[in-house]
């Protein structure tokens, strides 16, 4: 019932303006018409998700995150009139901060705004028109006078659509045509040059125009009677919550109070049981044997007392301290050299104690990293000594050193490995191996 109230007003306004501007036409001869193309459809849609927005009572736009959609019917476009102006008129009814620009922009999109769920079925063309900062509870207005012409050039175009994108921080409500309190929603306000050629022959009377555009308010009547009071109407849907105020500055820190007065001494405790007696400690070591006193001239033999009982045994006393080290001895005689043991005869260990190894080396090693190779011999035994040495005049370089041991029952292992610090390659050559049991 609202709508349609709102429709009834709305449609009495146009056929109002369009009385006086036909009155206006005759005086100047300058026949210009006004009129609104209806809105079909207006939503909005979100980049976070497939949701359709298309029977609340607002457009919310926010940054780039929500986008708003509106589709014009242009089934009402004259078919000789030249359009000389297009507006597209926005009520802001609620907005967070006060910065933010609003833009709007060509679309292509032509559907129900019961059919758009996500962001990628709003397609956004080129700009529409300069961007407007736009203020709650106040109209925001737009010139697509081009774009709106363009469209007008094809006859297949049956509609007309818009988006809208905010930036900066923008975060609005606009009103929609679902709204039950405010009304005011978006219009695509047009202006139509219609001047034609020399006056043809009367013609039958046509359907109604089109409704014209609003006229310019009239001089105020006399204030008429007070009506009855009007049944009040619904509560107002309460308002974001504006954002958080900033900290206040911190206050000055108070003085410091003085100091109270010292408490009573509380009454002594009473003493505590003794603790268990601890466990007896290790037996320190033996002193050294004190210096003998002097004996003491012998007294004169008492008489014999009356043998007393016997004592209970006396607490074992510290031992005595370390007497001083005594003199050391004077050094003996050094005794006769003895002869000399005959010489030994050399032993050959014959060729079950050596061998000569495969090359080993010929590759780089990092620091400490180590090349080897194995050598099968019948008599290797572990606690063997081994002695390496290269096979010829070719050693593996100055930053290495090679040793071998026996890894294995009749097995030695020669390795050669990096001292430098930093990769280096020893020179590849072979080894001699020889094992001393």
């Amino acid at each position: 019932m609202k709508k349609d109230m709102r429709y009834m007003h709305k449609k009495h306004n146009k056929i109002k303006s369009l009385t006086l501007l036909g009155s206006f036409a005759a005086l100047t001869a300058m026949p210009v018409v006004g009129a609104d193309f209806t809105l079909t459809d207006d939503s909005y849609v979100s980049v976070s998700g497939n949701k359709n927005f298309g029977k609340k009572a607002a457009i919310k736009v926010v940054d780039s995150t929500n986008l708003g959609y509106l589709r014009f019917s242009l089934s009402d476009a004259p078919q000789n009139g030249t359009l000389t102006k297009a507006t597209l008129k926005l009520f802001v009814t609620n907005m967070i901060g006060t910065t933010g620009t609003l833009k709007v922009f060509e679309s292509t999109t032509d559907v129900s705004e019961l059919a758009l769920t996500n962001a990628s079925s709003l397609i956004v063309g080129n700009q529409v028109g300069n961007p407007a900062n736009p203020r709650q509870n106040q109209w925001v207005e737009f010139d697509v006078t081009e774009y709106v012409r363009q469209r007008l050039l094809d006859p297949t175009n049956s509609t007309i659509s818009f988006a809208l994108q905010g930036s900066e921080g923008l975060k609005i409500k606009i009103d929609s045509k679902e709204s039950k309190f405010s009304a005011h929603e978006a219009s695509l306000d047009i202006v139509w040059d219609s001047k034609g050629g020399a006056q043809g022959a009367k013609g039958e009377i046509g359907p109604q125009g089109v409704a014209g555009a609003t006229g310019a308010a009239g001089a105020t009547g006399a204030t008429g009677p007070q009506g009855v009071a009007g049944a009040t109407g619904a509560a107002g849907a309460t308002g974001a919550t504006g954002p958080q105020g900033v900290a206040g500055a911190t206050g000055a820190a108070g003085a410091t109070g003085a100091t109270g007065l010292q408490g009573a001494t509380g009454a002594t405790g009473v003493v505590g049981a003794t603790g268990a007696t601890g466990l007896q400690g290790a037996t320190g070591a033996t002193g050294a044997d004190g210096a003998t006193g002097a004996a003491g001239p012998q007294g004169v033999a008492g008489a014999t007392g009356a043998a007393g009982p016997q004592g209970v045994a006396g607490a074992t006393g510290a031992a005595g301290s370390q007497g001083a080290t005594g003199p050391q001895g004077v050094t003996g005689a050094t005794g006769a050299t003895g002869a000399t043991g005959a010489t030994g005869s050399i032993q050959s260990l014959g060729p079950n104690y050596g061998g000569t190894t495969a090359s080993i080396g010929g590759a780089s090693l990092g620091t400490g990293g180590c090349a080897s190779g194995t050598k099968s011999i019948t008599n290797a035994a572990f606690g063997m000594v081994v002695l390496v040495t290269p096979s010829n005049s070719t050693i593996p370089g100055d930053n290495f050193f090679w040793d071998g041991y026996v890894s294995a029952a009749g097995q030695v292992t020669v390795r050669v490995c990096n001292t430098k610090n930093g990769s280096a390659t020893p020179t590849a050559t072979t080894y001699e191996v020889r094992l001393i049991p």
